[in-house]
């Protein structure tokens, strides 16, 4: 299957055009209610987010979203993949990210129980390390919330290598390693379209490849841009300043443990 669609498009970025694909796959009016509820929250959450690349955070939800629906993901499934993220990146009103009860609490009134646990379970995995752990258990052994979760990181991190292009060198060649990694598991574990999907991308991104000096090239990670006229009140000014520099020492510390490696 390939990773264009009819058209010559890539994957959806777009709610609007999400939405038209799940009713074309046949979604009720129910199902649709749930994505859209899923999606308002994931505007909330990554209001002003932007990834690494400078495409919107949004975009990237929406589009890993759209792959776990193309690649045959139950609806559960498409609408953890449209926020993925909410854990570990999103704002749910505080300085602390990562995984609590309020959140959780947050997410299943709005998404339901399943979605929230594979979400849960998603926030406490880390991809490259833990599908290696998965392909090296009996198959038997590993639960339909794992499998749920393997296959949504391997749709996220053929999103993500959408923007390898503009990456600095040391974040693409992690995107590389990652896209190599959830190459193998998706041999491993069967899931041929999704497994073509990373093969086309990553033949794609080595022929359109920039060097590092050009203009193409943009930071190492997310980034949040916060609206002017909020950054008048005090407390989002400080807010902000104290998001920046938490983002610097993250970067710092990744780049050390790269470098290590």
């Amino acid at each position: 299957m390939s990773t264009y669609d009819a058209g010559g498009e890539l994957w959806s970025q777009t709610i609007v055009s999400l939405v038209l694909l799940a009713d074309k796959a046949g979604w009720t009016d129910n199902d649709l209610k749930r994505l859209w509820t899923a999606y308002d929250l994931a505007i909330e959450l990554f209001s002003g987010r932007c990834r690494g690349s400078g495409r919107p955070f949004i975009c990237h939800l929406v589009g890993t979203s759209a792959l776990a629906l193309r690649y045959g993901g139950s609806k559960d499934e498409v609408i953890a993949a449209l926020l993925h993220a909410a854990y570990p990146q999103g704002d749910f009103g505080t300085a602390i990210n990562g995984f609590n009860h309020k959140k959780s609490t947050e997410m299943e009134l709005a998404v339901g129980h399943k979605v929230e646990r594979l979400l849960n379970l998603y926030s406490t995995t880390d991809a490259g390390n833990w599908l290696l752990e998965m392909m090296q258990r009996q198959p038997k052994s590993i639960s339909e919330e794992e499998r749920s979760v393997i296959f949504i990181r391997l749709v996220n991190e053929l999103e993500d290598a959408f923007d390898l292009t503009v990456y600095p060198p040391d974040r693409a060649r992690i995107v590389r390693r990652a896209i190599s990694t959830a190459l193998r598991a998706a041999n491993h574990f069967s899931l041929d379209d999704v497994a073509a999907g990373l093969q086309e991308i990553e033949h794609m991104n080595e022929s359109t490849r920039f060097e590092a000096e050009t203009s193409f090239v943009r930071r190492f990670e997310s980034y949040t841009v916060i609206p002017r006229s909020a950054m008048r009140r005090p407390s989002v000014r400080l807010r902000s300043r104290l998001r920046r520099a938490s983002a610097r020492l993250r970067s710092r510390l990744r780049r050390i443990v790269f470098e290590r490696r």
